[in-house]
């Protein structure tokens, strides 16, 4: 996003006897249009608006330091899957929802045969889209057409990520634990369902829907016993870029958070690769995870801005009356 640096100098009521020296503020360039609409509506000069002593006071209270933006709140909305470039009529227009649910999907990694704190792990992922969800009543979305076989008509959701993270910690157990992952997450729609776990096909062969970068995440690598095992993994990831022709209103983002688990799923055996990677040469296991979209989030000087526009044409306005 734009921004510039605002230098002014501004001197206080002269009773006060203080003055306002230089002083350089980070403000969007788009909210300094926004004010200049504004003036411009109440039939008020930019430029002349300014120099007076209690209107410098004023935009000096509301340009102090500000965080750029808020939190971004969950988004909440539908998703019109006819509107999607390769749509061919018989898709759904499905919401309100606010979170896509994994089913059983395959993760797999590069050798951990005699790891060391310090070696960065690479790992590849893929799973499909079993349901939407919208969280504050917990039910599931009606999408009829909605298809999670990876066969047969109607169109499925897919999702591919690979990344990389770092060994942080082995303990006298054996137990690993890992950090910092990086790495890149994308949503696929497809119109002919055909993902297949078996051949490792069909998972990034549709139109991408979101994509986004893997932004933090952790876990743990334990064994116990002969022949089991217990092992978890949290990836989160922030999507950085979504289709505005399908989702009403603009997703701005998304958590995407999985977890792992060894042996969990009878097609563990069956999986010979993930993403084109041999199984034989890594660590492999079955996960469930989610995706929950966020909003556009709203820049803080918006908020800011519009408080100080309301109080300098106030002041205007009374000066008028006056």
């Amino acid at each position: 996003m734009a921004h510039f640096c605002l230098f002014f100098l501004a001197s206080l009521d002269e009773m006060c006897g203080l003055r306002l020296y230089w002083a350089s503020f980070l403000i969007d360039v788009n909210v300094l249009m926004l004010f200049k609409v504004v003036c411009m509506m109440n039939q008020i000069k930019f430029n002349k608006l300014l120099p007076k002593r209690s209107s410098m006071v004023l935009l000096a209270t509301l340009l102090l330091p500000f965080t750029n933006t808020q939190a971004a709140p969950v988004w909440t909305g539908t998703a019109d899957y006819l509107n999607a470039t390769s749509a061919e009529g018989d898709e759904d227009t499905v919401g309100p929802f606010n979170q896509y649910h994994f089913g059983s999907g395959f993760f797999l990694t590069s050798a951990l045969t005699n790891p060391v704190v310090g070696e960065t792990v690479s790992g590849w992922f893929q799973t499909s889209v079993d349901s939407h969800k919208l969280l504050s009543s917990g039910q599931t979305v009606n999408a009829p057409n909605f298809n999670t076989r990876g066969t047969g008509s109607g169109y499925e959701l897919t999702a591919v990520s690979t990344f990389s993270f770092q060994v942080t910690n082995i303990d006298s157990a054996g137990t690993i634990s890992f950090n910092n992952p990086t790495g890149k997450i994308t949503l696929y729609f497809d119109t002919s369902p055909d993902y297949s776990f078996e051949t490792d096909t069909g998972f990034s062969d549709g139109e991408e829907l979101m994509t986004g970068n893997i932004t933090g995440g952790n876990g743990v690598l334990s064994s116990f016993g002969i022949g089991a095992g217990q092992y978890s993994l949290a990836l989160s990831g922030s999507l950085g870029s979504s289709n505005s022709l399908v989702y009403n209103p603009t997703v701005g983002g998304g958590d995407a958070l999985f977890s792992l688990s060894a042996n969990a799923s009878p097609l563990i055996n069956s999986v010979s690769s993930v993403q084109g990677h041999s199984v034989a040469n890594g660590f492999v296991a079955t996960t469930t995870g989610t995706l929950t979209l966020t909003a556009v989030p709203v820049p803080a000087a918006v908020w800011l801005m519009i408080g100080g526009m309301m109080t300098l044409l106030g002041l205007h306005k009374r000066k008028m009356s006056a």
